[in-house]
């Protein structure tokens, strides 16, 4: 992976292929460019399509080095839809994708 320097004075950039939706900023202009999120995804795997979508249009997907993301108490998703209703998701997502 490439890191980019922070010669001025803004956040080292790291290249990813995804930046999970959860921690995403996004321009609103690139919206306009690639599209909206696609809404045959279930709660998963949305980001990943976006993110690659918007590889291919030749833009960049960039993570802060620096940045921290807080994702409050993750496991009460798997509580709240059930353990079934979530690999279900997953599974359709991933072969979607």
């Amino acid at each position: 992976p490439y890191v980019l320097p922070n010669a001025d004075g803004g956040p080292r950039l790291l290249d990813v292929d995804l930046v999970p939706a959860c921690s995403m900023l996004t321009r609103a202009s690139l919206y306009a460019e690639v599209g909206m999120w696609d809404l045959r995804f279930p709660l998963y795997w949305g980001d990943t399509d976006w993110c690659a979508r918007v590889l291919r249009a030749g833009q960049r997907v960039c993570c802060a080095v620096d940045s921290r993301a807080w994702h409050r108490d993750w496991s009460s998703v798997v509580r709240g839809f059930g353990a079934a209703t979530f690999i279900r998701d997953h599974v359709r997502g991933a072969l979607l994708f």
